[in-house]
């Protein structure tokens, strides 16, 4: 009898404990429920952005690194541009002077006149054959030239030493042809002029310069 007054005493204990036990176990996985939603809603609103941002600025960052490593490369070829042309500048003067990136008729008309005061051949005028500029056959299509025809009458001595001064000018000329004639008999084809004797020279000087690509089109 005693024993069956304890035990239905201490049932409603055990049920209680029972209770307290499933309380705490249901209030643990509210808790733990609840983290996981904080943690999965921290991340999602908080460590989400910031991650797209710091991929954003490591891309961001390598983009750069490579326009930086490029644009170092590019530096140091125009540095190396720079030096190869202060080496040769004084060569392109000279080669500039031979042919020119312009067709220049002023230096083409000085260096004429110069060549027959050197030779003794006064030249007080010039006349240019613009219409014959044009690319220069079987070579470049860059090369052009203009002619430049002269007539004088002078010695033959002259006329020979005004023919070496242009062909051996500096500006690439090219006779293109040459007439000699006797002032005396122009008629006479037999005579042969001496060097002191007065004949009529007549050459067609074709001078050349480098077409530029805006003077192409």
């Amino acid at each position: 009898m005693i024993q069956s007054n304890l035990f239905s005493k201490g049932r409603p204990l055990a049920e209680y404990l029972k209770k307290q036990r499933e309380n705490k176990k249901f209030i643990k996985t509210v808790e733990t429920s609840g983290t996981f939603m904080l943690i999965t809603f921290f991340m999602f609103f908080a460590i989400r952005p910031t991650a797209l941002t710091i991929s954003a600025l490591i891309g961001e960052i390598k983009s750069k690194e490579k326009m930086v490593t490029e644009m170092r490369k590019k530096i140091g070829d125009l540095v190396l541009a720079q030096d190869a042309f202060s080496q040769v500048q004084e060569r392109y003067q000279v080669i500039n002077s031979a042919l020119p990136d312009k067709p220049d008729y002023r230096q083409s008309m000085v260096q004429i006149i110069s060549a027959g005061n050197e030779a003794g051949v006064l030249i007080d005028d010039i006349n240019y054959d613009l219409n014959n500029t044009a690319s220069d056959e079987g070579g470049p299509s860059s090369l052009a030239s203009f002619s430049v025809p002269i007539s004088r009458k002078t010695s033959f001595s002259s006329a020979l030493a005004l023919i070496d001064k242009i062909i051996n000018n500096r500006r690439l000329i090219n006779l293109k042809s040459v007439r000699i004639n006797s002032a005396r008999d122009e008629k006479s084809s037999a005579e042969s002029p001496s060097s002191d004797s007065q004949i009529n020279v007549g050459f067609v000087n074709q001078i050349y310069f480098w077409r530029s690509e805006n003077e192409k089109k």
